[in-house]
């Protein structure tokens, strides 16, 4: 049903589980937050998000992730950052794609430090790909930063990561 935009009779259908006794799962739970927040839905996600923890289902991974980029689909950083907070607070290890959104969003918000912080963590971990490294490179760029550019590409280097040749031309443009 969520699929197809059909987001309400998804919603009467968990409902009607409810009703026989049958109980939705975290899965049943992800799966609708991703699609309202997919449809720009972010506050009947975020009431789905409460009832999930008030039936004593833990959030996952993914399901952090749907919230997160619905956040950040409607620009409400404040919110992703403290959704991202709460996932960490719970115990629960970011992967790649949560990492990679985290700290694009730390650097557009200029928040340098934290995404720093937090790109180092991912760093560490092995948790890095190509285009978060090169939309620090073209954030850092953009601002000027080109000392922090060359201190990035040495430590990605040293990580093992070839900088591609987009990242090469957003330096060179500055």
């Amino acid at each position: 049903l969520c699929k197809w935009g059909k987001l309400t009779k998804a919603i009467d259908l968990v409902n009607e589980m409810t009703d026989k006794k049958i109980t939705p799962n975290h899965i049943t739970f992800t799966i609708l937050i991703d699609y309202h927040c997919k449809a720009g839905m972010i506050k009947e996600a975020e009431e789905l998000f409460i009832d999930m923890q008030n039936r004593n289902l833990k959030p996952t991974n993914f399901t952090y992730m749907s919230l997160l980029h619905g956040y950040n689909k409607v620009g409400n950083r404040s919110k992703m950052f403290s959704a991202f907070e709460n996932l960490v607070e719970r115990g629960i290890e970011p992967d790649e794609l949560i990492y990679s959104m985290m700290i694009g969003a730390y650097f557009k918000e200029g928040h340098l430090e934290k995404g720093f912080k937090l790109w180092d963590l991912a760093l560490d971990k092995g948790l890095l790909d190509g285009l978060t490294n090169e939309t620090l490179v073209e954030t850092l760029s953009g601002n000027g930063e080109i000392s922090r550019v060359m201190e990035l590409l040495d430590r990605i280097g040293n990580q093992g990561y070839n900088p591609c040749l987009a990242m090469c031309s957003t330096l060179i443009h500055g």
